[in-house]
């Protein structure tokens, strides 16, 4: 894919966007209508970046940008891409999901979690025990469907298993204690400073505690987009809210996760039944855009 770029700049209009009403009733600081431009947080508008196709007849999933370069899944093989098209790296036959763990992009499948460096892919190793302790084994950090860092460990979502990786060592699992069940599968995980969301099929769960073995469980919301959910600073979402905050999709538009456990619904008073689709949630400026997978 190769960007464009923005060309024109108006307003500002600080009482944002009216959405509600006639035209006559939108005040002389307000917006009524706009297409094909950002509206940035100071209340002016400029022109959408555009991006306009380098190279058609690929299958392209799976991206993700980290520390100015941009990976995806493109015809079967890990890749680079840039506005001169795309390189090819690595062999991936599936769908992958990543996080950014000790600086790196890393990413996780159904057969590990791996690390990506100069275009090399390695398995994100741990100290494995290799006596006959078996009241405390530990096992290499399993693959899965989602993969996340929180509070000195890696998550990954396998099935409808929410697994932990050991303290500060990232490759290394205890399959006895290291886990949290849900009910149903898991369809993405958010975590912030004192829990985590974990999205499931027809729930939003939010997981408060420390340590697996001392977390507890609670229902919080109902049925969300399959995969679309973001963790972002609060200052993005505004209304005075800091440190990082859960953005997942509803039917009633965009919700925030809260560090408390609670969920907002800002877009609730304008937005009813939204169409749900499995997807991703990207934030590229000041707008978080919902992608639809196909």
């Amino acid at each position: 894919m190769a960007q464009g770029f923005a060309f024109a700049k108006l307003g500002p209009w600080p009482a944002g966007m009216a959405v509600l009403g006639s035209r006559l009733d939108v005040p002389v600081d307000a917006l009524f209508d706009a297409a094909d431009v950002d509206v940035m947080p100071t209340g002016a508008v400029e022109s959408r970046v555009e991006w306009v196709e380098a190279q058609g007849g690929v299958t392209a999933h799976s991206i993700f940008e980290h520390g100015g370069i941009v990976y995806g899944v493109i015809d079967g093989y890990l890749s680079t891409l840039s506005e001169f098209g795309y390189m090819p790296f690595h062999p991936v036959d599936q769908r992958i999901t990543w996080t950014v763990l000790n600086g790196y992009a890393t990413f996780a499948s159904a057969d590990g979690v791996f690390r990506v460096h100069s275009e090399s892919v390695v398995p994100v190793s741990g100290v494995v025990r290799t006596d006959d302790d078996m009241d405390d084994p530990l096992v290499p950090m399993p693959g899965g469907q989602w993969v996340d860092y929180w509070n000195g460990r890696l998550l990954v979502a396998r099935g409808p298993k929410l697994l932990f990786s050991r303290p500060l060592r990232y490759g290394a699992h205890n399959p006895m204690i290291d886990y949290v069940m849900f009910p149903q599968y898991i369809e993405w995980v958010a975590p912030v400073a004192n829990g985590i969301f974990v999205g499931t099929a027809d729930k939003v769960f939010w997981l408060a505690g420390r340590t697996p073995s001392d977390m507890t469980m609670q229902a919080v919301a109902g049925k969300t987009a399959p995969g679309v959910a973001l963790v972002v600073d609060g200052t993005f979402v505004g209304g005075g809210l800091s440190g990082q905050v859960a953005i997942f999709l509803t039917t009633s538009g965009f919700a925030v996760g809260l560090p408390s456990g609670e969920i907002q619904y800002p877009q609730a008073r304008y937005i009813k039944d939204l169409p749900l689709f499995r997807g991703r949630l990207f934030r590229v400026g000041s707008r978080i855009f919902a992608v639809k997978e196909i």
